[in-house]
């Protein structure tokens, strides 16, 4: 896979809500999130909504102000965000099993 170069204008146009923009970031990250979740051992059937989850996030963070601060280091971003994900995601998975008596 070929990494992408992140530039200020591409952080603006996803801001904005370009639709092709849109569509690169999605479809750029999906596949480097699926591997990055399935490497975590994350249930195929969870892979998909932790994604989604990243996506909305990330797209949220854009919209506030402040927002991204270096857009060469976007894709660390997107990665980070992904992380706290995870890490909720354990601890909410280690919280609905049961107890060993």
């Amino acid at each position: 896979m070929e990494f992408f170069t992140f530039s200020q204008a591409y952080v603006e146009r996803l801001r904005e809500g370009d639709p092709s923009t849109e569509q690169h970031f999605v479809v750029y990250f999906e596949q480097l999130l699926r591997i990055k979740l399935r490497s975590r051992r994350i249930p195929p059937d969870k892979v998909e909504d932790l994604q989604q989850e990243t996506f909305i996030r990330v797209i949220a963070s854009l919209r506030k102000v402040g927002g991204v601060r270096q857009p060469e280091r976007f894709g660390a971003f997107v990665n980070s965000i992904c992380n706290n994900i995870l890490l909720e995601y354990y601890r909410s998975s280690a919280k609905s099993q049961p107890m060993e008596d």
